[in-house]
């Protein structure tokens, strides 16, 4: 049957057997603890290691400046750390 003969509502009813992502499962308590944990422990490690990455971005760029200010005759200046700064 082609799409031409059928009816509008054919149509649109047809549309709810389409996949939508919206499955739901049950999952007890427990579960649904520990999954909350592994994900926490993975956004933890991932965010760690973004800070890790910045840091070591930071140092490689105090660095540069480093070398530069040597090369230029510039004195100089002690580490500013954040603790400073807040």
């Amino acid at each position: 049957m082609s799409l031409y003969s059928q009816s509008l509502f054919h149509l649109l009813s047809s549309l709810d057997d389409l996949p939508t992502g919206k499955d739901v499962y049950i999952i007890s308590d427990e579960q649904y603890e520990q999954l909350r944990l592994s994900e926490i422990d993975r956004e933890l490690k991932l965010l760690q290691k973004r800070a890790n990455s910045y840091r070591k971005s930071a140092d490689l760029i105090d660095e540069e400046i480093k070398d530069i200010q040597k090369q230029a005759g510039i004195p100089t200046r002690p580490d500013i750390t954040a603790e400073e700064h807040s």
